[in-house]
């Protein structure tokens, strides 16, 4: 039986198309891989997890998805119109239309109606279908500050200043532009500008069996002390285990970690990563998380792969990786 998937084909989707619109309106490259990034991270606000966590994801993924369509019909009209003005001026609503109608056949697991449609409206009721927040569904609010963010922190870049910015324009656009649930959010998932990263750094994916545990603990507080090394060399951390958000939350909060957490007990990313295995234990052999960390590089290609590791060196040794 053929097995797709559908978060990795969506991905390079959603890569392709923002390849074709940083050359016609310079939006930088992997825009939707970051929206998703930061849309999944405020999700564990709500405890969104397995299929809706999923699903947000793709929508996130796809959220301009009828960009293209909507530039290549307006250049046939007129080949000199200023794309970029008209985009965010007048015409913002007929991407969301296209788009909507675009992902109808998508194979979502939950109602993800109007996520599309609506992900640029305002929360006071002035965006371009002047639906106030209470009107909009979640993942479409949740993908609508994303998005606005990603755009500011890219045209500014990395550090402190925009950092402060950011946090200054979510708070003076709360409850106009953005609805104070989704900027509470953000904020419960970013907390300060090195937890705000962007998706054109390396990535260090490591997964571990289980929180709190003595090996976990050592390797999750191994990263976090040489975090800002990490940031440095231009790479960021991501943790994975089957434990709840609830659970990573504790574990966040008791060893005051500096990286994310990422909740799957439905092992949809760990199967993925093929790190479920068959593990023997003092004889007995059962199933679970092999830990294994991954260093991805900035175009999202897996460049190293480590199925070996012994928890407390593995954060000095991917330190030297990226030497």
């Amino acid at each position: 039986m053929l097995s797709i998937d559908i978060v990795g084909l969506t991905g390079a989707c959603s890569y392709a198309l923002d390849c074709i619109e940083a050359e016609l309106v310079n939006i930088k490259n992997k825009h939707g891989k970051r929206v998703a990034y930061i849309s999944v991270c405020m999700a564990e606000y709500w405890a969104i997890q397995g299929e809706a966590l999923q699903d947000l994801a793709m929508c996130a993924l796809l959220h301009d998805n009828a960009l293209t369509q909507y530039i290549s019909e307006e250049l046939k009209k007129d080949s000199v119109i200023d794309l970029k003005k008209d985009l965010s001026e007048e015409k913002t609503n007929l991407h969301c239309i296209y788009g909507e109608k675009n992902i109808t056949k998508l194979p979502f697991k939950t109602d993800v109606s109007n996520v599309i449609l609506y992900h640029h409206e305002h929360a006071d009721g002035t965006g371009p279908f002047q639906k106030k927040w209470n009107e909009i569904p979640l993942f479409a609010r949740i993908i609508h500050l994303a998005d606005t963010i990603d755009i500011i922190g890219n045209n500014m870049g990395s550090g402190n200043n925009s950092w402060n910015f950011i946090c200054q324009y979510l708070l003076k656009n709360r409850d106009g532009l953005f609805d104070s649930e989704c900027v509470n959010a953000f904020f419960h998932a970013f907390t300060h500008s090195e937890s705000f990263i962007c998706l054109s750094e390396k990535i260090i994916l490591y997964f571990y069996p289980k929180d709190n545990t003595p090996g976990c603990t050592k390797q999750a507080c191994g990263f976090s002390e040489r975090y800002p090394q990490f940031t440095e060399k231009g790479a960021v951390i991501l943790g994975v285990s089957k434990d709840s958000v609830a659970s990573h939350k504790r574990f966040e909060e008791k060893y005051g970690l500096a990286f994310t957490l990422l909740a799957d007990p439905e092992r949809k990313v760990i199967e993925a990563y093929d790190v479920w295995k068959e593990k023997k234990n003092y004889g007995k052999v059962s199933m679970g998380v092999v830990r294994t960390t991954y260093l991805i590089d900035e175009q999202g290609i897996i460049i190293k792969a480590n199925d070996k590791v012994k928890a407390a060196d593995d954060p000095e040794n991917m330190l030297e990786e990226l030497a």
